[in-house]
């Protein structure tokens, strides 16, 4: 990674909203569009996974 890489994701990892932290509807649905906006929305800077796709049928048998 370039310097500058590493200065992003360093700020990225600072200025995160942190765990457990509540936030108002607006400000969650504020998060999600500005998630999707990214250009790599599926990882965040450290390459870790921002979200998991769990299909309709696993859901399904979870709550039976």
């Amino acid at each position: 990674y370039s310097q500058n890489d590493l200065m992003v994701k360093s700020m990225a990892k600072s200025l995160a909203i942190k765990t457990g932290t509540p936030l108002t509807k607006d400000q969650q649905e504020h998060l999600v569009n500005s998630l999707f906006a990214c250009k790599e929305p599926s990882v965040s800077p450290t390459n870790r996974a921002t979200f998991v796709t769990i299909p309709l049928g696993d859901l399904d048998r979870k709550f039976v």
